[in-house]
């Protein structure tokens, strides 16, 4: 094992380090990309967002030039292909405009598509030329200014091409909205190109481009997500020194035969998490190149954090009870509601994902624990912080040994659980625009560091480990074999002056005192 030790660590470290540096050398400077087709029933419809940072006042105080994009300014471009006989128009509403959440939260009945257009803080009318796109004229509503035609089902359909520099002093979020409306129009009996109505159903190919007036690498991300690459290869490096430690303290577990299944569940913790990060990363990688990303790959690591999260509370609660410390098994009643707790736990994680995706509203959400979804995750998080601080003190009560390390371990761990509604309400309290790069970073660390403290203490070499004995010397327990020159049976060990008492059939204040089970297949 020590022999195949260093090369399974170099392989390991090798591959990752490959990829981090392929991901690096993605990071070139674009924009974000969105691309999609909206067809809609409504003649006003939201389709995205984007916060632009602000400028310095050196910046501000230079004239734009009008033609290209100066360095602060930020850039919307954008491209839609309608039906000719259509009137679409982009909105774009700024959150300082008073009138938007009006004009997002209003029926049709209480506010007509005209009505929103007059409100937005720039409209510009895809439906006329590029002359009149921005002042009342409409002599020159013909398609000749437009992209060669193409025929859909009948109707012809046209491509427009814009752009909007956006130039301010401070962060602003800014909604894009397409609606297809004629404001000329009165709903009476006059006949318009919609027949009697002055509105119509949303049928748009569109791409929008988003630039920050950044010469980095950033400049394509919205201002609440600049931070989140640096920040995820910060933490995909100290994840892989997490999993460079299990290896290692894995291997000097089993030589001295106290590899239980806590160290392994700790260890697939651990790994999962590492490729959840690899997996994001790529992805930020992706997206730094050309401003789409991955978010397939993004899906899955947020499937993998939702098992690594599971797997880790199982984990603690497991420890808790007292489980390889003072207990050689739990009951089969609480083994059962671990179980369910734990699959539980795991569906609803999944749910609230994608829940959260297919109801994912872009005008007041600007990350999960802002939905209903993300408040449905941090009530499991507190049932699980009540049940960890119901068992550890339970543990702690019945086993008078082992009430000074429970007494560190219940308080800590304890903390840990209820940290992320701590980091919610740290988020909450900050702009809107940081708010959720300060739920990311804070919830990265306190996974690195929650494994981190579990790594500590189960290295054997460290003082850390006198406070955390094992309760007997198995690989049963793995269901594998002992190594080493002592008996392959389970033996109960002490590691403390306190245990000394211990005899081969049971630790004084264990539940069960019946001799280990053999290895399995014996």
């Amino acid at each position: 094992m020590w022999a195949s030790l260093p090369r399974i660590t170099a392989v390991l470290m090798n591959r990752a380090l490959r990829a981090l540096v392929v991901v690096l050398l993605l990071t070139s400077s674009q924009a974000k990309v969105v691309e999609k087709h909206v067809k809609s029933v409504s003649a006003w419809k939201l389709v995205d967002r984007f916060c632009f940072e602000g400028m310095s006042d050196e910046e501000m105080n230079k004239s734009s030039s009008g033609g290209t994009q100066e360095p602060g300014e930020g850039l919307f471009k954008f491209e839609a292909t309608f039906r000719a006989k259509d009137r679409i128009s982009v909105s774009l509403f700024f959150d300082d405009n008073p009138h938007w959440y009006d004009s997002y939260n209003s029926k049709a009945s209480e506010m007509s598509c005209a009505e929103r257009q007059d409100a937005a803080s720039v409209t510009q009318r895809l439906w006329k030329s590029n002359q009149c796109a921005d002042t009342d004229c409409d002599s020159l509503i013909s398609y000749t200014w437009a992209q060669p035609h193409n025929e859909r089902n009948g109707h012809q359909f046209v491509t427009v091409n814009r752009e909007f520099y956006f130039r301010s002093s401070f962060h602003r979020w800014m909604y894009v909205v397409i609606s297809n409306c004629d404001i000329d129009c009165l709903e009476d009996n006059t006949e318009t190109i919609f027949g009697r109505h002055c509105q119509s159903y949303i049928d748009v190919d569109y791409k929008f481009e988003f630039r920050q007036g950044r010469d980095d690498q950033q400049n394509h991300f919205s201002a609440d997500e600049i931070g989140v690459l640096p920040c995820t290869q910060t933490f995909f490096v100290l994840q892989c020194l997490n999993m460079l430690g299990i290896i290692i303290i894995r291997g000097k577990l089993m030589h001295r035969r106290k590899y239980h299944w806590t160290v392994h569940m700790l260890a697939i913790s651990i790994f999962i998490h590492l490729v959840s990060l690899l997996l994001s990363l790529v992805h930020y990688g992706i997206y730094a190149k050309n401003g789409v990303g991955n978010m397939s790959l993004l899906e899955t690591a947020a499937v993998l954090d939702v098992a690594c999260e599971t797997l880790f509370l199982c984990l603690l609660i497991l420890l808790a009870k007292g489980w390889t410390i003072v207990r050689r098994k739990i009951s089969p009643s609480g083994r059962i509601k671990i179980a369910v707790f734990c699959s539980l736990y795991a569906l609803a994680g999944m749910f609230a994902n994608v829940w959260s995706r297919l109801q994912n509203d872009v005008a007041t959400v600007l990350y999960i624990y802002e939905s209903p979804p993300g408040t449905m995750k941090l009530f499991l998080r507190a049932a699980a912080a009540l049940w960890f601080y119901y068992a550890a003190r339970t543990t702690r009560i019945n086993f008078e040994r082992k009430k000074g390390f429970y007494f560190k371990f219940n308080n800590f761990f304890l903390f840990w659980l209820l940290s992320l509604p701590f980091a919610i309400a740290l988020a909450s309290s900050a702009d809107p625009y940081r708010r959720f790069m300060v739920y990311y970073a804070f919830n990265a660390c306190l996974v690195w560091l929650g494994q981190g403290v579990l790594l500590l203490l189960y290295n054997p070499s460290t003082q850390f480990n006198r406070s955390f004995p094992f309760h007997s010397h198995t690989s049963s327990m793995l269901g594998m074999h002992g190594r080493g020159n002592g008996p392959k049976s389970t033996v109960l060990i002490s590691s403390s002056r306190s245990n000394r008492r211990q005899t081969s059939h049971g630790v004084p204040g264990s539940s069960s005192s019946a001799p280990p089970p053999p290895p399995p297949g014996r």
